[in-house]
């Protein structure tokens, strides 16, 4: 598991579009699959996709990442409740501190509009 965990990790921090959208698609496949323990996988997942939010800027990337963030927060319910949570927060409090339009901004409505995601949306 850990060298599968790796190579995900590896696709996701590369510069290459191509890459990263491996990395999300192969996180959605192995979402649902039944190995290891589900909430070290599910935590490894969220941690894998905070890490997309935080870094990527480009909206090819972070739709679909949305998407991905929305079935494992379906598939893995109560777990993954905090992590929807701490994106929405996140996005949010960076929005209050920079009082600046940019990307970030932009991100949001993609995570919180995804039909897979079950809304823990407030201001």
């Amino acid at each position: 598991m850990d060298q599968l965990y790796e190579q995900i990790s590896s696709l996701l921090q590369s510069n290459d579009v191509a890459e990263n959208l491996l990395a999300l698609r192969a996180i959605d496949a192995l979402i649902d699959m039944p190995f290891g323990e589900g909430a070290s996988k599910v935590s490894k997942f969220a941690s894998f996709l905070r890490n997309v939010f935080e870094v990527k800027r480009d909206p090819e990337i972070l739709v679909p990442a949305s998407a991905v963030l929305g079935h494992l927060a379906k598939a893995g319910g109560a777990m993954t409740a905090d992590e929807v949570e701490r994106q929405v927060s996140y996005i949010g409090l960076d929005l209050l501190d920079n009082y600046v339009f940019n990307f970030f901004f932009c991100q949001h409505p993609f995570f919180l509009k995804d039909e897979n995601s079950f809304g823990v949306a407030y201001w």
